[in-house]
C-alpha cells in the first residue's frame, strides 16, 4: 500500500530560543487524495533525541499549527519535527536550538516560602524572588529589597534598600534568593501606622560586573536613630550598556525615586533589569515551608472513650461522640435515635477523617436545621413546591421551565392539602434533576427518573446519583446498597448519619471545616441549602445554630486546631497533605470523559480528576484556575504561558479565561496522548476563540 500524507517539511533548523517559527509543508505523497490535503488536519508532533540516540516523543502535538516556540532547556538539544496526517511515519526535520543572542531577563515574580505564588506577605516570613532569563545561564543577578514609603507616613526618608542578594541562572534560566522580612517587624514596632508595608523587588544583571558582598544587610536604622542624621547624597546612576534590554525598558522605580546603586559598587554596566511589587501586612500568619524529603509517617490515633477521658477541658478531636451530647442539639430526639447516631459517627469518623471538634460542629449544625430538633430525617425530598419557589432550579428559569412550574407547583405560598401529588412531584425531581437538566450532570444523573429515585435524603439531603455512587463503597461493607435501594438513607438513621459523614468527605467539607466559622459561606453553599416549598433559604439558621449551640457543645474554642477565625474573613486554602497520584488522576478522567463535546462542563470533570489525585478541597469555574492560579494555592507548579515553549509531561493541566463567547473559561488535563476535560478533544484549542485570545497557563504536579 503506497504513502499517503506529508512528505516533506521545511523550516528554521537552528531556532534562536524565546523566538516564534512557523514551519511549512513542502509536498504531500502523490497518492494523498486532493479532499484530504487539508492544513487543518495535519499533526506537527516534536521528538526529542535522548542519551541513547533514540527520538521520543516531547508530547507536544499541534493540529492545524506548525509554530513553535523553543524554551532556553532546549539549546543544543537535538529535536526531530514530523507533520503527518494519520500517524507518525518517521523521518522529519532536525532541528537544533541556539541560545538568544542578546541576554535578556524576562520577568521577576514573588512567591511564598513553600512556593505559591505571593503578593501579600507576613513580617514573620521569607519572601522568595524569582527570575526568569534567556541566554543568561551561569550568570549571576543581583537581587534587591527596597521598602516603598514615597506614599506612606512616618517617614523622612524614601524607599531604602532593605537588603541584598546574588544568585547564578540556572539550566532552565531561573535564578532565585530568598529574603528575610524581618525588617517589617522593626517598622510596625517603630510605630508605622499603615496596616500595609508596601516594598518591591529588584533584579539586576550587570556586564562584566564585580560585586564585593553576597548578602548584605544595609538597613539597621530602625534599631538605632542618629541624633543629626547626615545629609543623604544619592550615588551616580550606574550607566546602561548599549543596545541592552535596559536601554529599552526605561526607569524602574528606584531610578524614578533617586536611588541608584546604592549597595555596592557594579564595575560594569546595567545590561538588563526587572521588578516587582508587594505588602506586608502586621497580622498576617506566615506560609510554612515545604519539609525536604519524604513527608513524616502520620499514624492516626484511635477514638477516645470520652468516659475515661482525664483530660478536663482538652481538646476532643478524637473523642468519641455522646448521647448527652447529641440531647443537647436535637433535645426532642428518642433517645434509641441518639444512641444510633452517637456509635455510627463514632465508628467511621477516623475512616472518613471526621474526627475533629470542627467537623462534628459543622456537620450537627447542618443537621440541627435540617432534621429538626426531634432529629427526624428525610426520607425523601419533598417536591410539594410552590410554583415561584422551583425558580432555584435552573431548568425551571427557562420561558418553558416557567410555564411547567405554573402547570405543576403550588398556587399559594401556604402548602393547601392535599398539596401537590406524589405524581406531579415526580415529574418536578425529574425535570430539575435529570436529563435534559443542566443540575443533572452535576449529580451525575443519567437516566430519566434518577432525578427522582436520587433526590435528597437523610440528615442533610444527600442528593445525586454520583454522590450514591461514592457512598456506596462504604454502605455496601455493612449490606447496603444505596444505588440498587436508595431509600435506604431515609430509612434507617445509622444510615442517613453515615452519609452525611460521606457527604463530608466526598465534597472536602471536612478540611473546609477545620477553622472556620463561616458557615454561611463556605459550609452552606458546599452542602447546599435546604430551600423551603416558599423559596426561603436557612443558611442564617444554620450559622446560629453553629455559633450558639454546637460550637459550643464540642468546645471549639479547646480544639488544638482553632484559628483566629471571624465569620467574614477570607481564609487561604490549604495546601494538601502527602502525596497527589497524577496515574490515579489521569486514569479518573480518561475512564469517565465523553468521547464528543457534550456538554460544556469541564471543571467539574478536571475537579473530580484531581479528587481521584487526592486533592479534595478544590472548587470553581475553569476561569478562576486561571485567574487566581488557584492550582498553584493546592500545590502545584505554573511551568508556563507559552505551550510551544512547554515539554508536556502527564497530568498536565490548562486552564483558560475567560474570553468572548465563553465567559466561563475551560480547563482539560494532558493524558500523556491527547487533551481531555469533559470529553477527549481532538487538539489543545477546543474553541477558535481560545487560540486567538490565548490567556492560558500550565500547571503540574512536580512533587
Amino acid at each position: 500500500m503506497s504513502k499517503k500524507g506529508v512528505s516533506s517539511i521545511s523550516g528554521i533548523t537552528a531556532p534562536t530560543v524565546g523566538e516564534k517559527y512557523i514551519y511549512n509543508i513542502v509536498s504531500w505523497y502523490p497518492d494523498t487524495p486532493q479532499l484530504e490535503r487539508n492544513l487543518e488536519k495535519v499533526t506537527w508532533e516534536l521528538f526529542k533525541k535522548r542519551k541513547n540516540g533514540t527520538f521520543t516523543t516531547t508530547n507536544i502535538k499541534k493540529i492545524g499549527h506548525s509554530d513553535f516556540t523553543f524554551g532556553e532547556a532546549a539549546a543544543g538539544e537535538t529535536y526531530k519535527l514530523q507533520a503527518y496526517l494519520y500517524e507518525p511515519e518517521g523521518g522529519g526535520l532536525i532541528i537544533t536550538p541556539k541560545p538568544a543572542k542578546v541576554p535578556k531577563i524576562n520577568k521577576l515574580e514573588l512567591f511564598y516560602i513553600d512556593d505559591s505564588k505571593g503578593l501579600l506577605f507576613s513580617p514573620l516570613e521569607k519572601l522568595r524572588a524569582r527570575a526568569y532569563c534567556m541566554n543568561m545561564l551561569g550568570k549571576e543577578l543581583i537581587f534587591t529589597l527596597w521598602e516603598d514609603d514615597a506614599k506612606g507616613a512616618g517617614h523622612n526618608s524614601k524607599n531604602l534598600p532593605v537588603a541584598t542578594l546574588k544568585a547564578q541562572v540556572n539550566k532552565d534560566g531561573v535564578a532565585a534568593v530568598d529574603f528575610s522580612l524581618s525588617t517589617f517587624m522593626f517598622k510596625a514596632a517603630m510605630g508605622e501606622k499603615d496596616s500595609k508595608l508596601e516594598f518591591y523587588v529588584t533584579v539586576e544583571y550587570f556586564k562584566d560586573k564585580k560585586h564585593a558582598s553576597n548578602n548584605v544587610d544595609v538597613n539597621n536604622r530602625y534599631l538605632a536613630v542618629p541624633v543629626n542624621p547626615p545629609k543623604k547624597i544619592e550615588p551616580a546612576k550606574p550607566p546602561v550598556a548599549k543596545d541592552s534590554p535596559a536601554e529599552n525598558k526605561g526607569t524602574s522605580k528606584k531610578e524614578e525615586n533617586g536611588i541608584w546603586d546604592a549597595i555596592s559598587k557594579t564595575g560594569g554596566e546595567l545590561w538588563d533589569w526587572a521588578e516587582s511589587v508587594g505588602s506586608v501586612i502586621k497580622d498576617k500568619m506566615p506560609a510554612i515551608q515545604k519539609p525536604d524529603g519524604k513527608s513524616p509517617a502520620v499514624v492516626k490515633a484511635k477514638p477516645i472513650d470520652k468516659k475515661n477521658s482525664n483530660a478536663k477541658g482538652a481538646c476532643g478531636c478524637n473523642d468519641a461522640i455522646t448521647e448527652d451530647e447529641l440531647k443537647e442539639i436535637f433535645p426532642d430526639a428518642k433517645p434509641e435515635n441518639l444512641r444510633l447516631v452517637a456509635e455510627t459517627y463514632t465508628k467511621y469518623m477516623e475512616e472518613l477523617e471526621m474526627n475533629t471538634c470542627w467537623n462534628k460542629a459543622h456537620l450537627f449544625a447542618q443537621a440541627r436545621v435540617e432534621a429538626g430538633l426531634t432529629l427526624n430525617m428525610k426520607a425523601g425530598e419533598n417536591f410539594n413546591y410552590y410554583y415561584k419557589g422551583l425558580s432555584i432550579f435552573g431548568a425551571f428559569q427557562t420561558a418553558e421551565g416557567k410555564e411547567k412550574a405554573k402547570l405543576w407547583g403550588r398556587p399559594t405560598v401556604v402548602p393547601r392539602l392535599p398539596g401537590v401529588s406524589k405524581e406531579t412531584q415526580i415529574k418536578i425531581a425529574n425535570y430539575a434533576y435529570s436529563p435534559p437538566a443542566k443540575k443533572a450532570i452535576e449529580l451525575e444523573n443519567t437516566e430519566p427518573n434518577d432525578g427522582w429515585d436520587y433526590r435528597g435524603r437523610g440528615l442533610i439531603q444527600v442528593t445525586g446519583k454520583g454522590f450514591y455512587k461514592y457512598c456506596n463503597q462504604y454502605t455496601k461493607k455493612e449490606g447496603n446498597d444505596v444505588i440498587a435501594n436508595p431509600n435506604l438513607i431515609g430509612e434507617k438513621i445509622e444510615l442517613a448519619v453515615l452519609a452525611s459523614m460521606i457527604f463530608f468527605k466526598w465534597k472536602g467539607i471536612n478540611k473546609i471545616a477545620n477553622g472556620t466559622r463561616d458557615v454561611k459561606g463556605k459550609i452552606c453553599p458546599k452542602v447546599g441549602a435546604d430551600v423551603t416549598a416558599g423559596g426561603k433559604s436557612n443558611y442564617d439558621e444554620k450559622q446560629k445554630a453553629f455559633n450558639e449551640i454546637t460550637s459550643k457543645v464540642f468546645k471549639i474554642d479547646q480544639c488544638k486546631l482553632t484559628k483566629k477565625t471571624t465569620p467574614n474573613q477570607t481564609e487561604k486554602p490549604k495546601k494538601q497533605s502527602g502525596k497527589y497520584d497524577i496515574d490515579a488522576a489521569v486514569n479518573y478522567i480518561i475512564a469517565n470523559a465523553k468521547t464528543k463535546k457534550p456538554y460544556g462542563d469541564c471543571a467539574k470533570y478536571v475537579r473530580l480528576s484531581i479528587n481521584a489525585g487526592g486533592i479534595t478541597n478544590i472548587f470553581g469555574h475553569a476561569k478562576e484556575y486561571y485567574n487566581t492560579d488557584k492550582l498553584v494555592k493546592y500545590g502545584f507548579t505554573k511551568v508556563g504561558t507559552d505551550l510551544d515553549s512547554i515539554q508536556l509531561k502527564k497530568g498536565d493541566i490548562a486552564a483558560f479565561g475567560s474570553v468572548k463567547g465563553h465567559s466561563y473559561g475551560h480547563i482539560a488535563m494532558w493524558t500523556g496522548i491527547q487533551w481531555v476535560s469533559d470529553f477527549k478533544q481532538k487538539s489543545f484549542w477546543v474553541a477558535n476563540q481560545y487560540s486567538v485570545e490565548k490567556k492560558y497557563a500550565i500547571y503540574r504536579w512536580e512533587k
